[in-house]
């Protein structure tokens, strides 16, 4: 993929790190940070010399290499996991289903558990940036003055991050549903199918 050169680019930084374009501020001060926090808005205070589209450009960005990496086109077009035959869809019909990623991984086990973990926590990534973005507001939304702006499921404070972490450690959707009763369960089923449908479009975009 090629560098968005309105993002970043490179040599600026102290140590010739890749910064965000127009800034002294390393692109993996941004990666450390999603990391720990679900919110991007405290980046953004924390250095305001970055704007907001830069921020959401790069986690589109890092989202797609992600894609790129585990992702592949099966011989009849539909796509799969890197190295298999299993369609990525597979994975997200198995959550929307109330199993849990070992569920799928015992009955695909050609399937890196690596890439079945990065697809999911990807997937809501991805859906955060639409969130931000007001783009999946029927599902995801993002409000200043809730959640301090940290995307959630719509008509709720539960942040979507504790979701899609929740299914990468091997969790299951009732069991998240039992601990965080916000959320419907009509409403965890259908952020998982997009997020399957947007790491998929990410592949191809």
């Amino acid at each position: 993929m090629t560098q968005n050169t309105y993002v970043a680019s490179t040599g600026v930084g102290e140590d010739d790190s890749l910064v965000f374009d127009g800034t002294l501020v390393p692109v993996k001060e941004l990666q450390d940070y999603m990391r720990k926090d679900w919110n991007l808005y405290g980046f953004l205070h924390k250095f305001p010399t970055v704007s907001r589209e830069q921020v959401l450009e790069e986690i589109d960005r890092a989202a797609r290499e992600t894609a790129k990496r585990i992702i592949d086109s099966g011989q009849d077009g539909a796509l799969v996991f890197e190295r298999t035959e299993v369609p990525v869809k597979y994975l997200f019909d198995y959550l929307a289903d109330g199993q849990a990623l070992k569920d799928f991984q015992w009955d695909f086990p050609s399937v890196f558990v690596e890439d079945t973990h990065d697809a999911v926590v990807t997937s809501g990534r991805i859906l955060e940036v639409c969130a931000y973005r007001g783009l999946a507001q029927d599902m995801v939304s993002s409000d200043r003055a809730v959640v301090s702006g940290a995307p959630v499921f719509t008509r709720t404070r539960l942040p979507i991050r504790i979701f899609f972490d929740y299914l990468a450690d091997n969790q299951m959707m009732k069991d998240f549903h039992y601990h965080y009763p916000s959320a419907t369960p009509d409403q965890l089923i259908a952020v998982v199918i997009a997020a399957g449908k947007a790491l998929e479009r990410e592949f191809q975009g």
